[in-house]
């Protein structure tokens, strides 16, 4: 279902909740960068490896 909403090509999401914040309920979406994948640059936009996550 989130895949349909935003879909990021570069990330998994990793687990959701519901939390409050500050007296109103929010969906909270935790993302990780895909395993073997290549980040992309935010200067440039092209993709590159990286050493750090």
């Amino acid at each position: 279902m989130l895949n349909k909403i935003e879909r990021f090509k570069s990330f998994v999401y990793t687990s959701t909740y519901i939390m409050l914040i500050s007296g109103t309920e929010a969906l909270v979406i935790n993302i990780e960068p895909r395993r073997n994948s290549r980040h992309v640059n935010p200067e440039c936009g092209k993709r590159c490896s990286a050493y750090d996550r």
